[in-house]
């Protein structure tokens, strides 16, 4: 009724007569899964049938061997079975996949081209650079090269906005800290891509069902970020950084750069008092309400604002204008700032100057164009307040003096206590960033860029309403052309809002040492205490750091 298995090349022997009749089919079902690497003929469409129904996984028709080659099959000859019938799970991951997409460089270069995944690796054929101009293509063709990135280095994928859409972009992360930023044209592109890298299964990835967007992964049970924290487990950097880096931020995207905030108040001082409330900035406001007049230039705004919408600012914290004027010094930012019409930005060239423009913007006359262009909003267009330099500080502040050095804009001039160096400035600053006083206040600066106080009525409280065309999320985005979607970009964009709740407080060392040793709080050894401590050192986080280059900039 069976018959046996016929091997090419060896002496076929009839089975033993105390075998069962099913006997066969065990071998088959055992053998199938194993055929592909011994190059064995495959078994009949008859026995194949048996073997399928068994449990066992279906060959392929063209599965690869070892060696490359193809084993041929009789597959074709089969009866569908309905399990033919449902999309093959492992199809999509035979083949490449192609579409058109984009990749956001840091220098605020867009280029177009085809993006390929293949089954090792992920290659982007550059065509050609968005808004290119005539004069510029000959020094740009660098940017069309063949770019080639290894699947099995990536170490984790998240959402990003794309031309203001949150569903169109998404950035690869590599384990060398690197990052490739890619826009596509449908959010189905995203989705099938993310899908396709995830089932070649790369082996550093930290995977997810789904591509998550910030809200939802701050809320999965994958963030413990925001717990180690209050902990004081991590540092509060390396918090920001990965608050930045949930919320949509990136340093690929110059319209979309990380935030970090201004700490400090007192630039004026020859010595830095880090045990002084008085030293550091008010948390709960934001920076162009710091002063004052701030705060009643901010109020009067709001309330003889014409628009449907009124706001406090009318531009948001983070900016091009404000990346490319804080790190105009530093590659490839000089590159961009160069593309900009003549005399349009000028560079940082005092912290202390920057603090005063920051805090009383309404009295700088900002020179970078922006437009408004929204049918509703027609009649306040032509007085919006886009002279706002409200601006929030770039993470670099805190960790390379590279952005305060430049024999072609001169050097940044510093508070008195720097002592005119630039790495007792980073020092200090990083210093300040980490301090008791920073540590119990931050939260309410978290609120206001990353949660509870970043829309609705507590963002009216605290004076945090910025010009409707920063929040993308409430823009008919059809209604926009991709030209209206730039100036709406280089504007500035806030953040994704990341927490529905007030941020929780950071626990003081003593509170952090109780809820790590509770029983033996009373007799705890200065080793236990130092061992919290030491999360406040910025000397002590180079190693934890080490593995995330916080800047594309600065990449070789």
């Amino acid at each position: 009724m069976a018959a046996s298995v016929e091997i090419s090349g060896a002496v076929s022997s009839p089975p033993p007569l105390a075998a069962p009749e099913v006997e066969p089919v065990k071998r088959a079902s055992m053998s199938s899964r194993f055929v592909t690497g011994l190059r064995l003929p495959m078994f009949s469409s008859k026995k194949v049938d048996k073997v399928e129904s068994s449990g066992a996984k279906p060959v392929d028709d063209t599965a690869p061997d070892h060696e490359g080659g193809v084993v041929p099959t009789d597959n074709a000859a089969r009866v569908p079975s309905p399990a033919d019938d449902k999309p093959p799970k492992k199809l999509i991951t035979r083949g490449s996949f192609r579409t058109m997409a984009y990749i956001v460089l840091p220098e605020g270069r867009v280029v177009r081209g085809m993006f390929r995944l293949g089954s090792m690796s992920i290659v982007f054929e550059g065509e050609a650079i968005v808004d290119e101009q005539e004069d510029s293509r000959a020094s740009s063709i660098v940017l069309l090269k063949r770019r080639i990135f290894g699947m099995r280095v990536i170490k984790s994928i998240y959402r990003r906005r794309f031309n203001l859409d949150i569903l169109c972009g998404m950035e690869i992360y590599f384990v060398d800290g690197t990052s490739l930023l890619i826009g596509f044209e449908t959010s189905h592109d995203v989705d099938t891509a993310f899908a396709i890298i995830r089932q070649r299964k790369p082996p550093c990835l930290v995977s997810t069902k789904r591509l998550l967007t910030g809200d939802r992964l701050v809320q999965s049970s994958h963030w413990h970020a925001t717990a180690k924290w209050v902990r004081r487990e991590i540092s509060t950097f390396e918090y920001l950084m990965l608050l930045n880096v949930a919320a949509a931020r990136s340093y690929n995207d110059i319209t979309q750069y990380p935030i970090f905030p201004w700490v400090l108040s007192d630039y004026a001082s020859a010595q830095l008092d880090l045990e002084d409330p008085a030293t550091f900035r008010d948390f709960t406001k934001p920076i162009g309400a710091q002063s004052p007049h701030g705060v009643q230039a901010a109020t009067q705004r709001y309330h003889s604002t014409t628009a449907e919408f009124p706001y406090h600012f009318g531009a948001s914290y983070s900016s091009q204008a404000s990346v490319l004027t804080y790190l105009m010094r530093m590659a490839p930012f000089t590159q961009a700032s160069n593309a900009l019409p003549e005399s349009s930005l000028q560079p940082l060239s005092s912290i202390a100057a920057m603090w005063e423009r920051c805090t009383t913007s309404v009295g700088y006359v900002r020179p970078f164009p922006i437009y408004i262009y929204m049918p509703c909003m027609k009649k306040a267009s032509h007085n919006a307040h886009t002279n706002d330099a409200s601006w929030e500080l770039v993470p670099e502040l805190y960790m390379t003096a590279e952005g305060l050095l430049s024999a072609e804009f001169g050097n940044v001039v510093l508070p008195p206590w720097a002592n005119e160096s630039v790495d007792t400035f980073i020092r200090l600053h990083r210093q300040a960033l980490e301090s008791d006083y920073v540590s119990m206040h931050l939260h309410s600066w978290i609120d206001l860029v990353f949660g509870t106080s970043q829309r609705g009525p507590d963002a009216v409280d605290s004076l945090n309403v910025f010009h409707p065309v920063c929040y993308p999320d409430g823009l008919n985005l059809n209604l926009l052309d991709l030209n209206t979607r730039k100036q709406f970009a280089e504007r500035g964009t806030i953040p994704v809002q990341l927490f529905k709740a007030r941020h929780p407080r950071r626990l003081t060392v003593d509170e952090s040492l109780e809820a790590r040793y509770p029983a033996s709080h009373a007799v705890a050894s200065l080793s236990s205490r130092s061992q919290v401590r030491r999360y406040d050192v910025s000397s002590r986080h180079d190693m934890a750091l080490s593995s995330v280059r916080f800047s594309s900039a600065t990449a070789t």
